[in-house]
């Protein structure tokens, strides 16, 4: 005879072909514990303006990377003009070769930014405070370059980057106001 806890013998002709379903678990399990958290505060005004600045700032990103492109061959130009110039010993079409990868790769750079800042403005106005973070580091980089880059070109261009430049700043010290502290903070719950 076989021990009981071993369960049914496979030799054994008359065992049964049913199944049972395992024993419950002696502990909860992760899923057990879970709880039903509080619903967020509603959006503060500043956080719903601010998520308008994002956007408007995402919308830019895009545009400057388009016009990038649209300009394409004026900045292929001016470099080749440059270029040729001051570096006799590169040919002009290796400058032509380099500044076009240059302008594609940095619109599709742009492009890209703009897309995972896309992302990162639906998780800010979710209430995330790690989109938060993330956001105020890239607007951070955002004002630096600005800064850096201010009267550095002519037209449209430096239209844009001066507005995402402000706008940049502007939402940077929204980001840190009171209101948005109290909407990005975590709900406290008791041990």
């Amino acid at each position: 005879m076989s021990d009981p806890r071993s369960g049914p013998d496979p030799d054994d002709p008359d065992r049964e072909y049913r199944h049972e379903p395992p024993p419950p678990p002696r502990y909860p399990t992760p899923a057990s514990e879970q709880r039903e958290q509080p619903p967020r505060p509603p959006m503060p005004a500043l956080v719903h303006y601010l998520t308008i600045g994002l956007f408007v700032l995402v919308a830019l990103q895009a545009l400057s990377a388009v016009l990038l492109l649209a300009t394409m061959p004026a900045v292929i130009d001016t470099a080749v003009d440059r270029m040729s110039q001051q570096t006799p010993r590169v040919s002009p079409e290796q400058i032509e070769t380099f500044t076009r990868i240059t302008v594609i790769g940095a619109a599709v750079l742009g492009l890209v930014l703009a897309a995972l800042f896309l992302w990162l403005t639906i998780m800010v106005r979710k209430g995330r405070n790690w989109a938060r973070i993330t956001s105020t580091v890239f607007l951070a980089l955002g004002v630096l370059f600005g800064l850096g880059s201010l009267g550095g070109g002519a037209g449209i261009a430096t239209v844009i980057s001066t507005i995402m430049l402000l706008l940049e700043i502007a939402v940077l010290i929204m980001l840190w106001l009171r209101p948005s502290n109290e909407y990005f903070r975590p709900e406290r719950h008791p041990a």
